[in-house]
């Protein structure tokens, strides 16, 4: 991945949702946690880390699993054994996490839509609690903007560069 792209991409999507790096990479990283989990497709106990290097345009997702003497739960453990299988000098000990890194092209195309869709709650969520943060001091105040959208279950107002 083009790390200069990245950086430009996640910069834009932060003066257009009017939100911080940080959120916008908080969001990626739990969208594609979350897209991971359902890709494992073992349930929602798995343990998964996403990290992402803006500077280098690198992301890293990762399941991690127990290492035990005997494996109870396959999709959470790994034997010590298998933890330590090809290495000369046995590196990891039973407690240990293991971590049995994606790369990310493995991902499928359901899986892109996935984090594509939890992509935008995730941003949709820090945008409400962005908006909630400015205007919870404000409560009984006149505000003023635009109607966006109106029918009959709800009305869609937008304030600054948000819409609620």
């Amino acid at each position: 991945m083009d790390a200069t792209k990245f950086i430009d991409a996640v910069t834009e999507l932060s003066e257009t949702k009017g939100l911080t790096r940080e959120a916008i990479i908080y969001a990626l990283e739990e969208a594609l946690k979350r897209a991971y989990v359902k890709y494992l497709g073992g349930g929602d106990d798995a343990v998964v880390t996403c990290t992402i290097d803006e500077k280098e345009g690198k992301i890293e997702l990762a399941q991690i699993k127990k290492v035990v003497e005997e494996v109870e739960d396959d999709y959470l453990e790994i034997s010590l054994e298998d933890a330590n299988e090809g290495k000369k000098k046995a590196k990891y000990q039973v407690g240990d996490d293991y971590a049995i890194v994606c790369p990310i092209e493995d991902l499928s195309k359901v899986t892109a839509m996935a984090v594509k869709n939890n992509l935008r709650q995730r941003l949709a969520e820090a945008e409400r609690s962005m908006l909630y943060d400015i205007y919870k001091d404000h409560i009984g105040e006149m505000m003023t903007g635009i109607v966006e959208k109106a029918d009959e279950r709800s009305v869609t107002v937008r304030i600054d560069r948000t819409s609620i």
